[in-house]
């Protein structure tokens, strides 16, 4: 939501979705809130709460979800809250979400996603 012209809330979505075939295991999503917004901690009845929320006063507040597996084709959306500290004016940059999880070939792998922008509408 916009207040004054700056940016007050926003309502954060990340999708994660195994594209591949086969079942993926020990999934991990990582998000990091910079310090400049606080994490609302009253989830969506859909999205489950993070199994971990750690706050360090120079990077922000990392959040962090574990899924046991993903069928091949599904998706997963988790939802959150954040509210900014001071209005955000003209815009910011979200940090990249990070996935960790274990392929079918018992292989560990990496994948982030992509950079968002978000602008203030007046």
């Amino acid at each position: 939501s916009a207040q004054d012209g700056g940016i007050s809330e926003m309502k954060i979505r990340v999708r994660i979705k195994n594209r591949s075939k086969k079942v993926v295991r020990r999934i991990s999503l990582i998000d990091l809130v910079p310090r400049i917004a606080e994490v609302d901690k009253t989830f969506d009845s859909g999205t489950p709460a993070p199994a971990q929320i750690i706050k360090n006063d120079k990077k922000g507040t990392l959040l962090k979800w574990h899924l046991d597996h993903l069928d091949g084709g599904e998706e997963y959306i988790f939802t959150y809250c954040v509210k900014a500290k001071y209005a955000i004016i003209g815009g910011a940059t979200l940090p990249v979400a990070v996935a960790k999880f274990v392929s079918a070939d018992g292989k560990e792998r990496t994948t982030f996603s992509n950079r968002f922008k978000v602008n203030a509408i007046a």
